[in-house]
């Protein structure tokens, strides 16, 4: 799904535009190459991508989207832990780069099937979300949207970085909402049960009351049904406008879209861990009174810690 490859920031030339399409239709290209070291798929391996394939774009017809382009097998990279961490250093255990079109997992660390499955799958809803790229009059190419992730990089130093953690929460339910709706495909195909495929997003899980809050909130707000602001809010990591995000201020307030965008900003440990609680429990107080307090509580710790280095000496001010 190649809908949303488009570049803002500034105004651009043609010319511009061109060039920059050209630049990532040659990175992709680079990126259809093997790592050193990389090993060759196995059946079941390249099994496994067409069926993600398949389910990813039978989800999106769901939602009314019709033009997934499906991933090349030859740009998913299942790497050892060896390679990986050479290739990306300062990687997660799987990681999306827009601008070649490339997944990558550490299959080290998704050390069953079912654990490198939802890698894969994982990586690969990134990809099939709405992209947006900023192109520097320097010719430097940047994403400034994945899903429901913007970036500002034209802002430099005053860069913003916001709802990485929500794209995050939204994409995961995503993920087992395909799983739950194919647990017998998956059965069938991989031997794969329902208790398999949660155990990889399990850390994830802790955050489904924060949606589920907010979820109820919005209904309640809007008129519209939960199943229906479920289905909205998926839909947004794959389109450019996303109204029902306004519908999150109109049931908290104004504030509210801002204290969703400190979720997962800070770097792991216990700062994180008080920080998503507290948001996770702002998003299930009712009173509006108690709730603004504690919005600006959070605003307060995410602004002492938010230039906290993380362990790999990067600093985490996002936002």
């Amino acid at each position: 799904m190649n809908e949303g490859r488009e570049f803002v920031g500034r105004k651009y030339s043609q010319e511009e535009e061109d060039g920059m399409r050209a630049a990532m239709g040659e990175w992709a290209k680079q990126a259809s190459e093997p790592f050193e070291g990389e090993q060759q798929k196995t059946e079941e391996e390249m099994h496994m991508i067409e069926v993600i394939n398949d389910l990813i774009r039978e989800e999106l017809v769901s939602l009314g989207i019709t033009d997934y382009a499906a991933a090349e097998p030859a740009r998913v990279h299942l790497l050892s832990a060896e390679v990986f961490q050479r290739e990306f250093t300062n990687g997660p255990h799987a990681i999306f780069l827009p601008a070649e079109d490339l997944a990558a997992v550490n299959c080290d660390n998704a050390d069953t099937d079912q654990s490198k499955f939802a890698d894969i799958l994982h990586e690969l809803i990134h990809r099939a979300s709405l992209q947006l790229f900023y192109g520097s009059k320097d010719k430097r190419l940047s994403y400034a949207r994945l899903g429901y992730h913007f970036r500002t990089p034209w802002k430099q130093e005053n860069e913003r970085d916001v709802l990485q953690g929500f794209n995050e929460i939204l994409l995961v339910h995503t993920q087992r909402k395909i799983f739950m709706k194919n647990a017998e495909l998956l059965r069938r195909e991989f031997g794969f049960t329902s208790d398999d495929l949660d155990g990889p997003i399990y850390n994830y899980m802790r955050y489904a009351p924060l949606l589920q809050s907010i979820v109820t909130s919005v209904s309640g707000a809007s008129g519209m049904s939960e199943s229906e602001v479920f289905d909205e809010f998926e839909l947004g990591q794959f389109r450019l406008k996303i109204p029902i995000m306004k519908e999150i201020a109109r049931a908290y307030g104004g504030k509210a879209l801002r204290t969703l965008s400190y979720l997962m900003a800070l770097p792991e440990g216990e700062e994180r861990e008080k920080l998503d609680s507290d948001i996770i429990r702002y998003f299930a107080t009712e009173d509006r009174a108690t709730r603004d307090i504690l919005g600006e509580e959070i605003h307060e710790y995410f602004l002492t810690h938010h230039n906290i280095q993380d362990e790999n000496g990067n600093s985490t001010n996002t936002v």
